[in-house]
């Protein structure tokens, strides 16, 4: 049987758009009441077409696979990674080779451009054949159902003023800046500021606004609270505090370590050492030995007491 495959970027064929959507949310088991589109803007919106690659087997669209290109920050240090997600194959294209190939292809396009590739998947078993390593943590305050607190106010996040958007802004900027985080450009921003299935909660003082946090995002993440940022870090603390019941993610244990519930962050291979390597020696941090093996390494580079990484979710795909 000819495995021929051929991958083309949405923005060279943007009608197969409403079809590429179709796919991706049958093959994930979206349901009728969420949209894909909706819950992954910063992924699918028009101005990252050309990192959506349509997969084809003769003229049939048969799976997506999506990339955004980010920075990872520190101490104002860049590091570039590259994000995967969408990833699909329809059901009765499976078992043929087909996604390894795809796969592989997509991944060619952005080969030794980034230090990283990070994707979000319970195929544990099947990435690691790319080399792909399960790390990283995400530790899960409590258990708690949400329920409104009189103490905030409550937006979706695609209804904000200009003024609240700057307060989101400036609180992201000053929260977690001990860890390394998604660097947000201007239009990185823009993107998330057009998901409406996240919902955005103010915390209030006297009336005014000193943080937020994000809960939410359609069918991914109900009733989590993914992202959270204050002021300061003495406003932090306490927004942490007030909201530690609840199934509240945070980059590390800051309360209560006993009952945190761990997560893995995410599925990693390293793609560039020297790219990995010139950004820890910036941040006065130990390279890692290529005579180790990347499964090695990649756990290595998550274990580190020194780098911690804070991934809010309307980041992932």
């Amino acid at each position: 049987m000819n495995n021929t495959i051929s991958i083309i970027s949405l923005s060279k064929l943007p009608d197969y758009y409403e079809e590429v959507i179709r796919i991706i949310e049958q093959e994930l088991a979206y349901s009728a009441d969420n949209s894909y589109e909706r819950d992954f803007y910063p992924l699918v919106n028009s101005n990252n077409w050309e990192n959506c690659f349509l997969i084809f087997l003769n003229q049939n669209l048969i799976g997506h696979i999506g990339i955004r290109e980010i920075n990872f920050t520190l101490k104002d240090i860049k590091l570039p990674v590259l994000f995967l997600g969408g990833i699909c194959i329809k059901k009765e294209y499976q078992g043929r080779g087909l996604f390894k190939l795809a796969f592989t292809d997509v991944l060619k396009k952005f080969q030794h451009q980034h230090a990283l590739h990070f994707l979000w998947s319970g195929h544990q078993e099947l990435y690691k054949k790319f080399h792909f390593y399960e790390v990283g943590q995400i530790f899960q305050t409590g258990n708690d159902n949400f329920v409104n607190l009189q103490s905030f106010s409550h937006k979706k996040l695609n209804m904000l003023s200009i003024d609240e958007k700057e307060f989101l802004l400036q609180c992201y900027k000053n929260s977690f800046s001990q860890y390394v985080k998604v660097d947000r450009s201007p239009q990185d921003w823009e993107n998330i500021f057009q998901m409406s299935s996240v919902d955005v909660f103010f915390q209030l003082k006297d009336q005014k606004k000193i943080g937020y946090f994000l809960i939410n995002k359609g069918q991914d993440l109900q009733d989590i609270i993914h992202e959270i940022g204050a002021i300061d870090e003495f406003n932090l603390s306490q927004l942490i505090e007030e909201n530690e019941k609840f199934k509240l993610w945070l980059p590390n244990p800051l309360h209560h370590l006993e009952s945190s519930t761990t997560l893995f962050l995410g599925q990693v291979r390293i793609e560039n050492f020297s790219l990995l390597n010139d950004w820890l020696q910036k941040l006065n941090i130990a390279p890692l030995s290529e005579q180790k093996s990347l499964e090695e390494n990649t756990r290595e580079l998550f274990q580190a007491n020194n780098l911690i990484f804070y991934i809010p979710g309307v980041d992932s795909i």
